[in-house]
């Protein structure tokens, strides 16, 4: 089964604390941050673990941010998390990791594949 994730900052700041944010790349054969997740994450200050993987390792997953769709503009969700459901939305096959519960809210209404951080590392205990 071929797994494509976008990742909100949430996801990899929670993966980064416990230093298992290699997770995303061994479990999955795509990884996307959009830019606007990734300057969320740069706001984290220099020695924060998520700033650190993001800028020796994650860079390479990070791509231009898309337009908000319409569709989840109207939610009126935080900025990477609308990035990271406009993208799922874009890209058939891709599944969003996200734990804001209004975005898996407005992911489940919209249909789009979502899962948590939780999920996540359970996913690599199986």
């Amino acid at each position: 089964m071929v797994r494509r994730w976008v990742v909100n900052a949430s996801p990899i700041i929670s993966l980064a604390k416990i230093n298992r944010v290699n997770l995303l790349s061994k479990l999955c054969d795509e990884v996307i941050i959009p830019q606007g997740v990734a300057d969320e994450i740069n706001q984290g200050g220099a020695n924060d673990s998520a700033v650190i993987w993001l800028r020796e390792v994650g860079y390479s997953f990070v791509q231009t941010s898309p337009k908000i769709n319409l569709r989840i503009a109207s939610w009126d969700l935080g900025l990477g998390e609308s990035q990271v459901l406009s993208q799922v939305i874009e890209l058939t096959g891709y599944e969003a990791i996200i734990d804001d519960l209004a975005a898996r809210k407005a992911a489940k209404i919209l249909q789009v594949p979502v899962r948590g951080t939780l999920a996540v590392v359970v996913l690599a205990e199986r």
